[in-house]
């Protein structure tokens, strides 16, 4: 499995519900955090990291890798 995080930029708690329910879809899924200070979503399980950021802009908020972007496959 693996790790994917991503900086979401999220401003109350519904928009964090908003975004969990979304990335509770992603297949593979086996974890899912999600710290609104931050704006630091992470996710672990057998995902594909694009489609894990793909959900994420779905809701509508501005999303992206955090800092340094995912390794290879």
């Amino acid at each position: 499995s693996q790790t994917v995080v991503l900086k979401v930029k999220i401003h109350c708690l519904g928009c964090e519900k908003k975004v969990k329910k979304s990335l509770n879809k992603v297949k593979g899924l086996m974890s899912l955090d999600v710290n609104r200070n931050e704006g630091k979503v992470t996710v672990k399980g057998f995902v594909d990291p694009k489609e894990v950021l793909k959900r994420a802009k779905k809701t509508g908020k501005q999303a992206d890798f955090w800092p340094s972007p995912p390794p290879p496959p």
